[in-house]
C-alpha cells in the first residue's frame, strides 16, 4: 500500500513538474511571451531625432551629412550604449545602418507610398511594412548593434490577419491584427546575440511598422525620417495615433530638424501650420523638445530664413529649447563655404555635420541631461 501511495505522490509531482515546463516553455496568445520579462530593469535615456539627410541621409552621398554619426558614438562613450532604441521596418533604413532586414516580395513598404495614404498616417516615421492580401509571407531580421529588450509594433485594425513571430530556432507565438483600429505591441524575450527575429505566415489584412531594442541604462538614439522628407509629409502622421506611439516609446527628448527641403513646396504660413501639427503630440507628451535650426543653403535661402524664423517664434512660445545650425557653420552659405564646411548647395560636408554634431552633444550635456539626472538617480 506504501508503495502505491508513494508512486502516485511521484507521478504527480512529475506530471506538475511537466505542466510548469509547458506553461514556461508555450508562449502566450496575447502578444507576450511568458518565459522571459521584457522590461528593462534601467531604461535607457531616448532620443528621437528628424527629420531630413542631418538624420538619415544616405551614407554613400558625398558629403556624409548624418549629424548623428557624430552625436550617437559620443553619447554612448559618455552616457553608456542604450541600444538601437526605435528601428522601422525599412530597407533604406536597414542598408543606412548597416543592419540586415529580409522580406517576401509581397510585403510593400510604406516609405513608398504617398503621405497620408493607408496606412502610412498611422506610422511613426512614414516607414513600415504592410500588405492586404498576406499568404504565408515572412521578414526576419538581424540589427548589428547589442540589444536586449525588444517590442514589436503592429496595426490593430478591422479584419486584419494574423503573422507567427519569434527568434530563430525557438518557439514562435501566434498574434492575430483583427479588431478596433490601435498600434498594439510584442515584447519579445531577453535577446541572446546573433538570434534572428523571424516573422511568418503572414497572413491576411497585416501591418507592421518596427521595433523599439534597448538595453540597460545608457543613451538611445533613434533615428526619425529620411534624405529628402519634408515637414508636410510627417504633418500628415495621425495625431491620436502619435499620442499612442509616445505613450509606448515614451522618449524623453525630441531633436527637431526640418524645413530645408520644404522651402520649395510650402508657404511659410503653411510650415507654421504644419510644424504646429506636428509637435503637439510631442508637447502634450512629457518629452523635451530641442528645435535645430538648418544650416544655410544657397539658394531659396530668404525663404528658409522665415522658416528659421518661424521656428525660433514657436520654440519661445512653448518654451522648448531652439539652437541653430548656421551658429556654428555660418550665417550664410558664403560663410559656411568659404569655412571649409559645405559638401555642397545644401548639405554640410563631414567638417560640418561633425560641428553641427558637437554642438548638439554640448547642449544636451550642458542643459537637458542635469535636470533628468537630479529625477534618475546612477544615470
Amino acid at each position: 500500500m506504501n508503495d502505491v501511495v508513494k508512486r502516485l505522490g511521484l507521478f504527480v509531482i512529475g506530471f506538475s513538474l511537466i505542466v510548469v515546463i509547458i506553461q514556461v516553455a508555450i508562449p502566450s496568445a496575447d502578444g507576450r511571451f511568458e518565459q522571459a520579462d521584457a522590461t528593462p530593469e534601467k531604461r535607457p535615456f531616448l532620443i528621437v531625432a528628424g527629420l531630413d539627410s542631418l538624420t538619415n541621409g544616405a551614407l554613400t552621398h558625398k558629403t556624409k551629412s548624418r549629424y548623428l554619426d557624430t552625436l550617437i558614438p559620443q553619447m554612448h562613450k559618455t552616457y553608456g550604449d542604450g541600444g538601437p532604441g526605435y528601428v522601422p521596418f525599412d530597407s533604406i533604413y536597414f542598408k543606412q545602418d548597416h543592419h540586415q532586414l529580409k522580406m517576401s516580395r509581397r510585403l510593400k513598404e510604406i516609405n513608398d507610398l504617398e503621405p497620408g495614404q493607408y496606412p502610412s498616417q498611422y506610422s511613426f516615421d512614414l516607414k513600415g511594412l504592410y500588405t492586404n492580401k498576406g499568404r504565408s509571407d515572412w521578414l526576419r531580421f538581424d540589427l548589428k548593434k547589442d540589444w536586449t529588450y525588444g517590442r514589436v509594433f503592429y496595426l490593430q485594425q478591422p479584419d486584419g490577419g494574423s503573422f507567427k513571430i519569434g527568434y530563430r530556432h525557438q518557439k514562435f507565438i501566434q498574434v492575430d491584427t483583427g479588431g478596433s483600429l490601435s498600434l498594439k505591441t510584442i515584447e519579445l524575450p531577453k535577446h541572446v546575440q546573433d538570434r534572428q527575429v523571424v516573422i511568418r505566415h503572414i497572413s491576411g489584412k497585416v501591418t507592421l511598422f518596427g521595433g523599439i531594442f534597448l538595453k540597460n541604462g545608457g543613451v538611445a538614439v533613434s533615428r526619425i525620417g529620411q534624405g529628402g522628407d519634408l515637414l508636410r509629409w510627417h504633418a500628415q502622421l495621425n495625431n491620436a495615433f502619435m499620442k499612442q506611439w509616445l505613450q509606448q516609446l515614451k522618449p524623453d527628448l525630441l531633436i527637431f530638424n526640418g524645413g530645408t527641403n520644404d522651402r520649395y513646396r510650402s508657404s511659410v504660413g503653411e510650415f507654421r501650420r504644419h510644424l504646429r501639427h506636428y509637435l503637439k503630440p510631442f508637447e502634450a507628451s512629457k518629452c523635451q523638445i530641442l528645435i535645430n535650426a538648418p544650416n544655410a543653403v544657397k539658394y531659396k535661402q530668404k525663404r528658409l530664413l522665415n522658416f528659421i524664423h518661424s521656428m525660433k517664434a514657436y520654440a519661445k512660445q512653448h518654451n522648448d529649447a531652439f539652437i541653430s545650425n548656421q551658429k556654428v557653420l555660418g550665417n550664410t552659405f558664403q560663410e559656411a563655404q568659404q569655412a571649409g564646411y559645405m559638401g555642397d548647395w545644401v548639405h554640410p560636408n563631414h567638417r560640418g555635420t561633425k560641428k553641427i554634431g558637437n554642438q548638439l552633444f554640448f547642449y544636451i550635456r550642458e542643459h537637458v541631461l542635469p535636470s533628468y539626472k537630479k529625477e534618475h538617480a546612477g544615470f
